[in-house]
Formats: structure tokens, C-alpha cells, sequence
């Protein structure tokens, strides 16, 4: 996570990534997500308690 803010800061360059981490979140400057309703995908902005929030969700129903 470190060498990707470093390399991000350093070359004023930005960074996509596809996580459920939390530790990418707690770093990232803008945050999606992505729902789906009818066979069609929709992209948001959404807050870091949002993702955070989700990924604690996802971890739990995944841990039974």
C-alpha cells in the first residue's frame, strides 16, 4: 500500500484498483461502487464508511 501512495505521489500518477481490502481503502482518495439491477451495472461515489461498511458485511456473510 505504501509503495503504491509513494509511486502515486512521487510520478503524480493515479492507481485502479479491485479490492475488498480495507487497507487500500483507508489510503484511496475516491471510492466506488458498483451495484447491479436488471442485468445493468451502476457506478458511484461512495464514502469510505460506505465501503468499509460493505467489505465488514461481505466478510461476515463469507465467515459461515
Amino acid at each position: 500500500v505504501g509503495v503504491v501512495r509513494r509511486l502515486a505521489d512521487l510520478a503524480d500518477t493515479q492507481f485502479i484498483a479491485t479490492t475488498f481490502r480495507p487497507e487500500i481503502l483507508k489510503v484511496a482518495d475516491k471510492i466506488y461502487g458498483v451495484t447491479h439491477k436488471n442485468r445493468v451495472s451502476f457506478i458511484n461515489v461512495v464514502s469510505k464508511e460506505q465501503a468499509m461498511d460493505f467489505i465488514e458485511h461481505d466478510q461476515t456473510a463469507n465467515a459461515s
